[in-house]
């Protein structure tokens, strides 16, 4: 499963760079404008109706990536509540 490998390396996605983190995990499932000019990238980790087109957003099985004005991740957080 993803959440236990990106759980180990957590300390090594700060401050990495944006478009390392897009060709490691992919384009990421949603996208959000966070203040300023923060950008925030939702990554689903289970499969659920949240993937499927014109579904809602789902608050659980993601993880969430905000990156600041120079395009490195400044925060990571893991699932919330895995099922």
């Amino acid at each position: 499963m993803l959440v236990p490998i990106l759980e180990k390396h957590r300390s090594d996605l700060f401050e990495a760079r944006i478009n390392d983190i897009t060709e490691l995990l992919g384009h990421p499932d949603e996208e959000e404008l966070g203040e300023q000019s923060d950008k925030i990238y939702i990554y689903y980790v289970a499969p659920g109706a949240q993937c499927a087109p014109g579904n809602p957003r789902a608050a659980t099985n993601r993880v969430m990536l905000r990156s600041g004005a120079t395009g490195t991740v400044t925060e990571v957080i893991l699932p919330v509540q895995l099922q």
